[in-house]
């Protein structure tokens, strides 16, 4: 028995007449009548009373056409969610992002996106890029925004640079100035963000090209902690250009080794290998135009910057500019 066959049951159960019944199908009488008489063999149920020219439904027939009924809501329910999921308009998001991207790129984006998507349902996780990474290949994550390295079963979007800051005290010797270089942190007390941030391996990685061996006061898994104890007048902090800087905060200056800025390109991601939803592209050329336009940090002027960006990491201080990371990620 399949859907068809429920199908010619209900219409032959409302209209009680075999040739109205045919017509509304779209078949002849006696496919109908074989179609009906092959479901009463299967069932092992008469579900038809046939008096001369009149047709009756049996008891058995009333209480099953019910039955019927509800697998039809079932299947119109199934077919709308499909249709919603094909079309974007329904369905889970999954969005996984660093802390610093989700207070200063998605929590802008997101409200936008849910009004134009009333009836997708958001689900947010807060990782490392490297975490992320994983959690995109292990089908955790629909979408991620961070940082990449060379992963190969990731697909990305260059969405905007980020680039390594130094936020300094007020009336620091360094506050005026449009860039502080790594050389001049070799005498400086810094704090920084913990290792799995793309921030603390961008500078780990200049400190060993630059031959700097920074005094450390702290490691934090918090930008906004490190922004109080500058605040203080405690030292220079190293921070990424995604933190969103309270009003009235204090210097904060690109970091450069050799004029270059440091810092890499933030991608949106996702796993090739999987089915990509259409509200996942959707969510994708959402961040897209939004970068475009608006992106954390261009308050530095990152975009006059982006060929002399270059992303230094220990293994390998030598790492394409900005525009060829650009051009392989697209």
């Amino acid at each position: 028995m399949d859907l068809r066959t429920l199908r010619y049951f209900t219409t032959l159960a409302e209209l009680l007449s075999f040739s109205a019944a045919a017509e509304q199908l779209g078949l002849s009488q006696p496919a109908v009548s074989r179609q009906i008489q092959l479901m009463e063999a299967e069932l092992n149920l008469k579900l038809f009373d046939r008096v001369g020219r009149k047709v009756f439904l049996t008891s058995a027939g009333r209480e099953l056409l019910d039955h019927c009924y509800e697998i039809q809501r079932g299947l119109d329910s199934l077919l709308s969610r499909a249709a919603g999921l094909a079309s974007g308009e329904q369905g889970v998001l999954r969005i996984g992002a660093t802390p610093q991207t989700l207070e200063s790129l998605i929590s802008a984006i997101l409200p936008r996106f849910q009004r134009k998507h009333p009836e997708v349902q958001m689900s947010l996780v807060e990782d490392g890029s490297t975490n992320l990474v994983r959690a995109v290949e292990r089908g955790d994550v629909d979408v991620a925004v961070g940082a990449l390295g060379r992963e190969r079963f990731v697909r990305s979007r260059p969405l905007f640079p980020l680039v390594v800051l130094a936020a300094v005290p007020d009336g620091h010797p360094l506050s005026k100035r449009a860039s502080v270089e790594m050389s001049e942190i070799q005498s400086e007390r810094v704090m920084l963000l913990r290792k799995d941030f793309m921030t603390r391996k961008l500078f780990d990685g200049a400190c060993q090209v630059a031959h700097v061996q920074p005094r450390v006061l702290i490691e934090s898994a918090s930008p906004h902690c490190l922004l109080a104890l500058v605040q203080s007048g405690l030292g220079v902090a190293i921070i990424p250009s995604t933190v969103r800087l309270p009003k009235g905060h204090v210097p904060t200056i690109p970091l450069t080794h050799q004029q270059s800025q440091l810092g890499v390109w933030m991608h949106a991601f996702w796993d090739a290998r999987r089915f990509t939803q259409p509200v996942v592209r959707s969510f994708i050329d959402e961040l897209s135009a939004y970068t475009d336009k608006q992106y954390p940090g261009k308050s530095f002027r990152i975009a006059r910057r982006l060929k002399s960006t270059v992303p230094l990491t220990a293994s390998d201080p030598t790492l394409p500019s900005v525009d060829k990371i650009a051009g392989d990620a697209g």
